[in-house]
Formats: structure tokens, sequence, C-alpha cells
């Protein structure tokens, strides 16, 4: 119970924001579970699950939470004591990465990338810095092709984009102006900041090309909003500002609620695994059993007392004759094979007279 009791404790802490590092928290309950546990593959593997499916279990309502069990998990893989496990926690932070998308949207990516550099002091090593990185580049240079396509064919229906440029940073943001500098030598140089020595010169010049691409894409920003009948939906064309007081708006009233929803509440372990059955969570199911040992059934030490081996009856099975009488047997006759065999080699008039016999036979067969 000790496991579920920790379990417990950063679920409530998260759910009423009580003062409390979930990062070292987790990264503790990690190595209890792998490290210092004596239970059961099985019980590692639910107590596992549990602690990941929290990740998606706050995306919702406190993404920030779910971000510090992440590094809780990446403390943990790093660590002397859970490098062992570094691959398999790899994986899940870049599963965990798509869900957080899917549930939030790409402003979990300031955040997210924060939180992994303060963890990490090698960011050219680390796979999920650059398999979000990857991801990033992937979708701008989708919202590049397709307001090129908008210039060139001079549409008037505008083609709709992603709102990932209202969230990759500024080269002068104090907390996220960082990135900047990586994503930008990444797509107009290929070449990674912190892996290479680019000329101060370039940096800039790829820099200057990156503020161009942020503006032009804001500027082509596409909302589908509906029309007054609310049948029917139209692009439309939004100013940067606009959009940005919208997201800024939603995001406090979001914070407002969930800080209203959220206080005072105890969560008790069943009610947390009711709510981990639902569907919802089938896929972080299918994540963690990918990776984690399946219990072998046991072969050796089963009991076998109880177990009656003596007076159990056999039944026989009869096994019919096959008839004799009646049947005619013929006899086959056995050849001699000689047991004495001449080593001696015939005489030289035997071997003549053999030759001449068989010359003989072949002139009168062709004569005829």
């Amino acid at each position: 119970m000790g496991i579920t009791n920790d379990i417990m404790f950063i679920t409530n802490s998260i759910t009423n924001q009580i003062n409390t590092n979930i990062s070292d928290e987790v990264e503790k309950l990690l190595k209890t579970i792998f490290i210092n546990n004596r239970t059961s593959v099985i019980e590692t593997n639910s107590y596992t699950k549990d602690l990941y499916k929290l990740i998606i279990y706050f995306s919702k309502s406190n993404p920030n939470a779910s971000i510090k069990i992440m590094s809780g998990f990446i403390k943990f893989g790093k660590s002397n004591t859970g490098k062992q496990y570094k691959p398999m926690i790899d994986y899940f932070m870049m599963e965990s990465v798509d869900l957080l998308l899917n549930e939030c949207g790409w402003s979990i990516i300031k955040p997210l990338l924060n939180m992994i550099r303060e963890n990490i002091k090698k960011l050219q090593k680390d796979s999920t810095f650059n398999y979000i990185s990857n991801k990033i580049i992937k979708q701008i240079n989708e919202d590049r092709t397709s307001v090129k396509i908008v210039q060139e064919q001079e549409q008037e229906q505008p083609e709709p984009i992603s709102n990932l440029c209202y969230y990759m940073p500024r080269e002068k943001s104090f907390t996220f102006g960082w990135y900047s500098y990586y994503i930008a030598c990444k797509l107009y140089g290929n070449k990674h900041y912190y892996n290479q020595s680019i000329k101060k010169t370039d940096i800039r010049h790829y820099l200057m090309n990156y503020r161009k691409m942020i503006n032009e894409l804001c500027c082509n920003i596409v909302i589908m909003k509906p029309d007054e009948d609310n049948k029917t939906v139209h692009a439309e064309i939004v100013h940067a500002e606009t959009v940005h007081a919208e997201i800024v708006h939603a995001e406090t009233v979001h914070a407002e609620t969930v800080h209203a929803e959220t206080l005072h509440i105890d969560l008790n372990y069943s009610d947390l695994q009711t709510e981990f059955n639902k569907p919802h969570y089938k896929r972080v199911n299918e994540i963690i059993e990918t990776v984690l040992p399946i219990e072998e059934v046991p072969t050796e030490g089963v009991p076998t007392e109880g177990v009656p081996t003596e007076g159990v009856p056999i039944e026989e099975v009869p096994i019919e004759e096959v008839p004799t009488e009646g049947v005619p047997t013929e006899e086959v006759p056995i050849e001699e094979v000689p047991t004495e065999v001449s080593l001696t080699p015939p005489k030289e008039e035997e071997v003549i007279i053999k030759n001449e016999n068989k010359w003989f036979s072949g002139w009168f067969s062709g004569w005829m």
C-alpha cells in the first residue's frame, strides 16, 4: 500500500495545489517501483501505468503539472540508478509529447521545451528534444507551403494553417528566446545550434529570415468561424493581435475555472482507477505494455499437494486381433546369396572368349 499512497499523495497535491516538488516526488517513486520494490512484475507494471496516466489525467486541467510529472521521469532516467531504464523513459516521453499535443495543442511546446532544457545539459543528444523540434519544423514547412500555394494561385479562399506561429518564440523573449536561435539555424542553415560552430553573421541572417517567416504566417492565420445561421462556416483571416488577445483571455478564464473547481478535493485510489479504466486511457495502456515486460507463468514451485495421482481409473482401449486363419499365404522364394566371394581375377582365356562372344553377337544382329 505504500506505493499506492505515494501515487495518491502526488495526485491530491496537484489537485489541491499544495506546494510540493512534484518532479522530485515522481523521481523517488520511480526509484521505489523499479529499484527498491520487491513486488511482482504485474504489480510493477500496474504502478507504472498509474503514474504515467497522471500525465494525461492533468493535461486538460493543469498542463504544467503534467510537465512536472514528465520531469520526474526524465530525472529518473538520467540518474545513476535509472540509467538502465533510460531507453524506456525516452520512449515514454516521446509518446507523452504526442498525447499532450493532441490534448493541449501547440501551446504546450514552451513549458515542455523549457522543462527539458532545465533537466538536460546536452540538448543535441536528447531524443525528446529532437523529437519535438522535428515535429515543429515539419508543421512550419507545411504551413509555409500552404501560404505559398495561396499566394501563387491567388485563391480567394484562404488555406487553413495551424496556429503554431503564435507559440513560436521571439529572440528577445526572456523565458523562451533561447529556442529561436536553435530553430532558426535548423530551418535556414540545417545546422545544430548546440552542436556546431556557426558564424555570428550567419546566425543573424537566419534569425532575420525566421522573424519574417513568423510574421508572414501570423498574417495568414485562418480561423473557421460560423455564419449567422450557425449551420455553415467560413474561413476568415484574423489579425495577429486579435488572435493573441483571444488566446490570452481563454487561458486566463481556463485557469480561473480550474482553480475554482479543484480546491479541497481528496481523491482515493478507487476513484482514480475508475477514471483510468475509461477508453480515453487506452492509448496509454498500449504505450506501457509495449515496453514493460510480461510476467512469465511459473513452472517450478507449483504445489502438487491434494492432486490425486493414485487410484485414478485408466480406461483400457481394446485392441482388435487381425484374423490369420483362412488367409492364403504365398511363399516367396528366397535366392541364396553366396557367402564366399573369390578374390582371384578370372583367367585370360575366359576374358577373351567373353569379348569374342560380345563381338560376334553384335555383328550378327547388325547383319540381320
